[in-house]
C-alpha cells in the first residue's frame, strides 16, 4: 500500500519551502489526531486526541506512561501511539498534528538529523505509516495542543494507560 506523507506549518518557517494547507482543503475522510508528550526525567506522558466535530465532546483519546530517554524518544513515542490508534479504529487517511517540528521534519524527510538514541522510535513511526493510504504530518502551536498536553502531563503524573472518550476517561478537564 502506498502511503503519502505531507509536511505542514501552521507558521511556515522562512527556511523551509512548505506550503500551509487548512483543515478544511483536504477531502473528507481525513481524521485529525492531535498528539503530545510530557516529559520529566525518564518519565513520559504520552498523549493522542481523535479530533471530532462535535465541539470536543465525541473525542476519542489514548493516554500512556512510558520511560524515554530524551524529549524527542517521547513525541515519537506518541506519534507511534496515535497511528497504532488510528490504525485499530479502521482510519485510512489521518492528519497527525503536534508541535515537535524536528520529529515533524525527520518523518517528513524519512531521517532523524539528531538524536540517534530516538532512531528505534522514529523508524517504529516510518513503518506504521505503510498501514495507511495517507498521512498528514501537521505542526500546531502549543496553544492550540492544550487538550492532547494536559492528558499527557495527567499520564505521567499519574502513571496511566487508557482510552475511551474523553468524557469518559478525564472528564475532569473541563473538554
Amino acid at each position: 500500500m502506498n502511503s503519502t506523507i505531507v509536511l505542514e506549518f501552521e507558521v511556515t518557517p522562512p527556511s523551509l519551502g512548505v506550503r500551509n494547507k487548512k483543515h478544511d482543503e483536504y477531502p473528507q475522510g481525513f481524521k485529525h489526531i492531535q498528539t503530545d508528550a510530557s516529559v520529566s526525567g525518564f518519565e513520559a506522558g504520552l498523549a493522542a486526541v481523535i479530533v471530532d466535530d462535535n465541539e470536543g465532546q465525541d473525542s476519542y483519546v489514548a493516554v500512556e506512561f512510558a520511560r524515554v530517554d530524551s524529549v524527542l524518544e517521547a513525541e515519537l513515542a506518541a506519534i507511534s501511539m496515535a497511528l497504532s490508534l488510528a490504525r485499530n479504529r479502521g482510519y485510512d487517511h489521518v492528519i497527525l498534528e503536534f508541535d515537535c517540528a524536528v520529529a515533524m521534519v525527520g518523518l517528513n524527510e524519512r531521517k532523524l538529523p539528531v538524536q540517534w538514541g530516538s532512531y528505534p522510535m522514529f523508524t517504529e513511526c516510518l513503518i506504521k505509516t505503510f498501514d495507511f493510504q495517507s498521512v498528514v504530518f501537521s505542526a500546531i502551536n502549543r496553544s492550540v495542543n492544550c487538550v492532547a498536553d494536559c492528558l499527557a502531563m495527567w499520564a505521567r503524573v499519574s502513571k496511566i494507560q487508557t482510552q475511551g472518550c474523553l468524557r469518559d476517561v478525564a472528564p475532569f478537564c473541563g473538554h
